[in-house]
């Protein structure tokens, strides 16, 4: 069964995009959709999440924000807790 993330994020942030196209490299593999929020539709979401997007939830519990730290989220899909100092996925360079 495939798990749905959501991936909180807004237009012109280009580590939002970074992130995308990570989780998109990983979707398959990993057996995972992503819902993708424009947190800036709605003030309480553009509040809560203003300078944390992208931010990267399964359910209610965040697994990573700003960067995606791909051993956090291969732990939350497996239903693990979060492992500490795990390493973070670099953005493709430009």
């Amino acid at each position: 069964m495939s798990s749905q993330l959501t991936l909180y994020s807004r237009r012109g942030c280009h580590l939002c995009q970074d992130m995308i196209a990570l989780l998109q490299d990983f979707e398959k593999d990993y057996n995972f959709t992503v819902r993708i929020i424009d947190v800036d539709r709605d003030e309480h979401l553009r509040q809560k999440f203003n300078v944390l997007v992208p931010a990267l939830y399964l359910g209610d519990r965040e697994i990573c924000h700003h960067f995606l730290d791909l051993n956090a989220l291969i732990s939350a899909l497996d239903g693990d807790e979060m492992a500490p100092g795990a390493q973070v996925a670099e953005p493709p360079s430009a």
